[in-house]
């Protein structure tokens, strides 16, 4: 979502997990070309891979309890940045409160439920509710 707009980037649905969702939004953002240039990420994407997936572009996340700092640079920046000004990091990681509360006003308005089985249905169905949240 973009937080200046309240407009979404890109959506994914997946039948499985929330992970396939994740994979398919990544995926229609690659073929979009859209520079994203900070993305905040709740604890279960938290891990050193999905960060750089966002090569450019900063990454807010809470990390695991487990979490080291093993991985890339960027990953070591990511974390340390945490430790050195924790309330900057966290005032800008709870702006996804923007996108969590638009998934919510769009279910309430639009359905709880998607009454759908395939899978190119159910994201017809999810985008044209979009269109619709945007155009109101």
């Amino acid at each position: 979502m973009d937080l200046v707009t309240k407009m979404y980037i890109c959506f994914g649905t997946g039948m499985r997990s929330e992970k396939e969702a994740f994979d398919k939004a990544i995926e229609m953002l690659k073929r979009m070309d859209i520079d994203v240039y900070s993305t905040r990420l709740d604890k279960y994407y938290s891990y050193p891979r999905i960060s750089d997936s966002f090569s450019d572009s900063r990454a807010y996340i809470i990390p695991k309890k487990n979490t080291t700092l093993k991985g890339s640079q960027k990953w070591k920046r990511e974390v340390t940045s945490i430790v050195r000004d924790t309330i900057d990091h966290l005032r800008e990681y709870f702006r996804r409160c923007n996108s969590e509360n638009g998934f919510s006003a769009d279910k309430g308005r639009f359905g709880w439920i998607v009454r759908q089985k395939r899978s190119d249905r159910i994201d017809t169905v999810l985008f044209s509710s979009h269109v619709l949240r945007t155009a109101c």
